[in-house]
């Protein structure tokens, strides 16, 4: 029997990465701006939880980092 916590993970790295462009337009409403989010953007795969009890299934992985995701959007600020 081992104690708690002795087969810990190794540390999760993540790079997220942000681009934006904003302007006020020729109709001065306000500021228009675009926007892209780029999360895990090395698309490391991480293991964040693995199987600790005793069976055929010991130390595999239950659960990964999410990958490579990309969110874009349009913002109006008046």
């Amino acid at each position: 029997m081992e104690p708690r916590a002795t087969r810990e993970l190794p540390a999760v790295n993540t790079l997220d990465v942000r681009l934006e462009k904003t302007w006020t337009p020729s109709t001065k409403v306000g500021t228009l701006g675009v926007f892209a989010d780029v999360f895990n953007a090395g698309n490391q795969g991480v293991s964040l939880q693995n199987t600790e009890r005793s069976s055929s299934n010991f130390g595999v992985p239950q659960q990964w980092i999410e990958p490579r995701t990309l969110r874009a959007g349009v913002r109006l600020m008046f």
